[in-house]
């Protein structure tokens, strides 16, 4: 009974440890076997599950990177996590994980954390001679975690020709 058990323990320590496709012999057809199966079913779940997972992964940071409207993110500390090409361009700025929301953008960043899914705040930023338009939404199920995102929109020729 320990030896069906020990593999079984191998296998979950290999899974753990992200190594998916190992799959164990099922070597009974009583309780352990029944367990060692299902464990093999679940890794194959799981496996499958990861690899949609980054699948979709490499679609939005694909729409990221492409993308003509600038997007920033940041965590809930209020610190940068990520952004695209485009909103560095548009806030003619480098931006790094030291970057701060409050450094960036004139909006109250705890009562942007504190927003409902479904809100957001408009604002504008003038840089240069640029005319922006921001949309800032929290992504954060709680202010503990997550953090905002803020989408810029570069509106300078729509307002020239206004």
């Amino acid at each position: 009974m320990v030896g069906p058990i020990e593999k079984l323990t191998a296998g979950a320590e290999k899974v753990a440890s992200g190594e998916f496709d190992s799959e164990l012999p099922v070597e009974s057809t009583d309780e352990i076997g029944i367990l060692t199966g299902t464990f093999n079913e679940m890794a194959g779940v799981l496996q499958a599950t990861l690899a949609a997972m980054e699948n979709e992964r490499n679609k939005l940071s694909t729409l990221f990177l492409h993308m003509t409207d600038g997007v920033v993110a940041f965590d809930s500390a209020g610190l940068v996590i990520h952004f695209n090409p485009a909103a560095t361009r548009m806030l003619a700025r480098s931006l790094d994980p030291t970057v701060t929301f409050s450094s960036v953008f004139d909006a109250d960043f705890q009562k942007l954390l504190s927003l409902k899914r479904s809100e957001y705040l408009e604002g504008q930023k003038r840089v240069g001679e640029r005319e922006l338009e921001l949309f800032m939404a929290s992504f954060s199920p709680d202010q503990s975690a997550g953090g905002a995102l803020v989408v810029i929109h570069d509106v300078t020729e729509q307002r020239k020709s206004e």
